[in-house]
């Protein structure tokens, strides 16, 4: 059965790259008004097979999130128009979560309800400053995507095995992050830190480094919650530190410690170890870092320039 759903999905997807490189051939000459037109004819099939697995529509927003805009614009593999199927995806999300949430099988997430006031305040907040209503929309897409990102997974009702895979599908992601940014900062003349931005695209340094710090909170988590130290969680939490130290987030630095201290606040009472072995692992892995920038001097050379 598992044979045949992946046979299912390889084909599935075989077609659809075939179907999206037919209609990306013809974008090259073609005035704005046709490119439009071809982007159209893409996001139809993609909205139909989206309603039919809106799973696997997921993975492939979470994929195309993360790399479209390097493709784009670094590789050039795909034009700029194809940047925009990541809001096609978020609004079909959208759409499906709204529909969805007055559901009376749609139980709401204490994280739902903060991410939904946050962005009611934002909207409310930038049209009251007198933006228009393109530009909040255009200011949500870049800074509140990875927020939508979760709305659209809590909108699918995952099962705990479900949400277990695609949490390891976004450890793939920021695990991927580092060979990337010492490729970027070994081969290229890039002399500012901001170019170290893996595979998210020009200008989203800090989007890797919250990225990053994201998946530390959750390991040091389940590290708490299994009431025991992971080398295998070590040895992931220091092969991603890279992107933070390259790229120069200082305010990775800063907030880890908090957050490492904000969790462990009730363990220090009820396992007393644990917190301090915790508490131990963030103050060592700030003065490594501190140790690596201070002996590499790739913050100072950055400054210079």
């Amino acid at each position: 059965m598992n044979l045949d759903r992946a046979l299912m999905v390889g084909l599935g997807a075989g077609v659809a790259i075939l179907y999206t490189a037919i209609i990306f051939a013809f974008f090259d000459g073609t005035d704005s008004e046709n490119r439009l037109l071809y982007l159209t004819a893409i996001g139809i099939p993609l909205g139909i097979g989206f309603f039919a697995a809106p799973r696997v529509g997921l993975y492939l927003l979470g994929a195309l999130v993360y790399s479209i805009d390097w493709l784009s614009e670094y590789w050039q593999l795909i034009p700029r128009e194809a940047t925009w199927l990541v809001d096609l995806l978020i609004l079909l999300f959208a759409l499906r979560y709204g529909l969805t949430f007055f559901s009376a099988k749609h139980s709401v997430f204490a994280a739902e309800k903060a991410i939904l006031a946050l962005l009611v305040f934002a909207v409310l907040s930038a049209l009251m400053n007198g933006e228009t209503l393109a530009t909040t929309l255009v200011g949500l897409r870049v800074g509140f995507r990875y927020l939508l990102l979760f709305l659209a997974a809590a909108g699918l009702h995952p099962s705990s095995e479900s949400s277990s895979k695609y949490i390891r599908f976004l450890f793939l992601i920021g695990l991927i992050q580092t060979p990337v940014i010492l490729w970027q900062w070994q081969f290229t003349n890039w002399i500012s830190e901001d170019d170290m931005y893996g595979t998210f695209g020009r200008g989203q340094t800090p989007g890797i480094a919250l990225f990053i710090l994201v998946l530390y909170c959750y390991l040091i988590a389940k590290m708490i919650e299994e009431k025991r130290i992971r080398l295998w969680y070590l040895c992931a939490m220091a092969w991603m530190l890279v992107g933070p130290i390259l790229g120069e987030a200082k305010f990775f630095f800063l907030l880890l410690p908090l957050f490492l201290v904000f969790m462990v606040r009730a363990e220090f009472i009820r396992r007393p170890a644990v917190a301090f072995l915790l508490s131990l692992l963030g103050v060592l892995m700030i003065f490594v870092a501190d140790y690596v920038i201070v002996e590499s001097g790739v913050w100072r050379e950055a400054a210079t320039h």
